[in-house]
């Protein structure tokens, strides 16, 4: 079912309607890879001045890529829960860029909402491959976000092998009927493990 799937470049720029919201400035990444926006961001985070607080990291995250910052996220990262939980729903998200940075900075998450957004395909399966160095997570809700790509479900079903305590996911109307019952039998297995 999953066989033959392999990791493509990430085009952006071009079709930067797929990053960013709607006609907003186009996304800086040119021809990266998923693996190459993750490098790029740790490098970030290495550096002297990376350790910024979360809302921080968050508005130089926006103003990279060009996207606008979001009120309602800067609030919720402000919490001293987001270092564990971050709760994202429904906060018109459509693009997870600006958040690879706050979410690898913070490898002690547990549980992670970001149901009711506009993730797009390429966003998911980047959260899926950052996710997989957040040993600790045991909690995932993408519900409601457009359907993911073959690729990007199979960076989850990555993710769900390979993190056994990830038991609570939920992904209703973001993963395709026809993965459906695999990714339920993986979180399943992760539950009695």
């Amino acid at each position: 079912l999953f066989k033959g799937l392999t990791d493509h470049p990430w085009h952006s720029v071009g079709d930067a309607s797929e990053l960013s919201p709607g006609p907003s400035p186009s996304v800086q990444l040119v021809h990266c890879t998923v693996e190459e926006a993750i490098a790029q961001s740790e490098a970030r985070l290495q550096s002297p001045s990376g350790a910024d607080a979360p809302v921080e990291l968050y508005r130089a995250a926006c103003l990279r890529c060009g996207v606008p910052v979001n009120k309602d996220i800067c609030a919720k990262l402000l919490k001293p829960s987001s270092i564990k939980s971050l709760e994202l729903q429904d906060s018109d998200l459509t693009t997870i860029l600006p958040l690879v940075d706050v979410i690898l900075c913070n490898r002690d998450l547990e549980q992670i909402d970001l149901s009711q957004n506009k993730l797009d395909s390429r966003s998911l399966e980047l959260l899926f491959k950052v996710l997989l160095m957040h040993p600790k997570l045991w909690v995932l809700n993408i519900s409601g976000n457009p359907c993911a790509s073959s690729r990007a479900v199979l960076a989850l079903r990555h993710l769900l092998c390979c993190n056994t305590l990830l038991w609570k996911v939920r992904f209703h109307g973001t993963v395709p009927k026809f993965y459906d019952a695999r990714l339920r039998s993986q979180v399943q297995r992760n539950f009695y493990s």
